[in-house]
């Protein structure tokens, strides 16, 4: 079984390049050996130059909420505009309704909250996404980039 001193042991220097140049670098953990991360902790990027990590997927009817971050994977030239909103209104809300990224804060993470919706019907958990609108911006590299939208579900709180 290889453990961290073995992994440095091999690669300080490697490890040592990466840190001085800045870049990121994720050591192993042992105790995860052989179970893959959980996707809703997973960042994507989309090729836009958005960065996505949802936090929580789920909401409920009972009033939980789900949280998700966004922030830019490049700087932008100009401020950068994104709506936030829910695909079905009737199962979620979203705050902010928008984010907007600038030259000073585009690698700091902004936060949407988005909140379950009781309907008073057994519907079962219900899946719904999160519209997460075109850029706007006098960027070129961002202006009109839409970035993925995220699913979210919806749990019900009505039983039989």
């Amino acid at each position: 079984m290889k453990t961290i001193t073995d992994f440095l042991k091999k690669n300080i220097i490697l490890v040592l390049i990466l840190t001085i140049l800045g870049c990121g670098v994720e050591f192993p953990n042992p105790s995860k050996k052989n179970s893959p991360d959980p996707a809703p902790y997973s960042p994507t990027t989309d090729s836009g130059g958005f960065v996505t990590r949802i936090i929580n997927g789920y909401t409920s009817e009972s009033g939980a909420t789900a949280r998700f971050t966004v922030k830019l994977n490049k700087y932008p030239s100009a401020e950068v505009t994104i709506a936030i909103s829910s695909g079905d209104i009737t199962e979620g809300s979203v705050s902010p309704l928008d984010m907007t990224f600038t030259p000073f804060n585009w690698d700091i993470e902004q936060e949407v909250t988005v909140t379950g919706v009781d309907d008073d019907i057994l519907d079962g958990d219900i899946q719904y996404s999160v519209i997460i609108g075109p850029a706007v911006s006098i960027d070129p590299e961002f202006d009109g980039v839409d970035p993925n939208d995220l699913w979210i579900t919806n749990l019900d709180n009505e039983t039989q």
